[in-house]
């Protein structure tokens, strides 16, 4: 999924390496080569060609950290500016339009307790959109965060074949899949407190975690 859209000479020598390395492991077919170590070492050249194809990809913010939430993890707390992960000095939230559209349809149409933190965060991001292009990326808390904004929809053509366009969580985790893409040689992390979301991402071996608990001023 990584080297969708490159250029047909990378495609095809991925496909051939890797189906060299299928070959060998599955062991379906008779194998010509002489010796263990000899059939070893062929599986371990068609790896590293696969590896080399992703190591040339391009990526723009090579190294950052990437925390991708859902509108779960957003709810839970809304302090985006508060938010730190163990681990990551410095990184980019980036909001899905999945995200974004159930934000919008949850300050008109959530519960008494919804409501008003799905109001809360889209005024906050309207503001933090003041600050710059969102696309772009924009400073949420300095020296420590940034907050970016995908504009498009993720390609379910070209996703995982069990992900479901019509399901919100689905289109989620594909634009997840999408921020990945981007950034090949950074840490993408999805971040939900939504046990199903945790589910499909374990399943899938992509890396999640809870957000961040929500600060409070405990009184003197």
């Amino acid at each position: 999924m990584l080297l969708l859209g490159q250029i047909p000479s990378c495609l095809k020598e991925v496909r051939h390496a890797k189906g060299d390395f299928l070959e060998l492991v599955s062991q379906e077919k008779e194998c010509w080569h002489k010796s263990l170590e000899e059939a070893v070492q062929a599986a371990r050249d068609a790896m590293r060609a696969i590896l080399g194809s992703l190591s040339r990809l391009y990526d723009p913010i090579g190294g950052e950290f990437c925390y991708v939430p859902d509108t779960n993890a957003l709810l839970h707390n809304t302090q985006l500016e508060e938010w730190v992960f163990g681990g990551s000095p410095a990184f980019t939230l980036v909001l899905t339009p999945s995200v974004l559209s159930e934000l919008d349809d949850l300050k008109v149409r959530g519960n008494d307790k919804v409501q008003p933190k799905a109001e809360k965060l889209v005024r906050q991001i309207k503001e933090y959109s003041r600050r710059g292009d969102l696309t772009e990326g924009v400073t949420l808390t300095k020296d420590r965060s940034r907050i970016r904004a995908l504009a498009v929809e993720p390609d379910m053509k070209h996703t995982l074949s069990w992900l479901d366009r019509d399901n919100n969580d689905d289109r989620f985790i594909a634009s997840f899949l999408e921020v990945m893409r981007q950034h090949p040689r950074s840490v993408v992390v999805l971040v939900s407190r939504d046990v199903n979301v945790h589910n499909k991402a374990n399943f899938a071996l992509m890396p999640v975690v809870d957000p961040p608990e929500p600060f409070t001023h405990v009184k003197p």
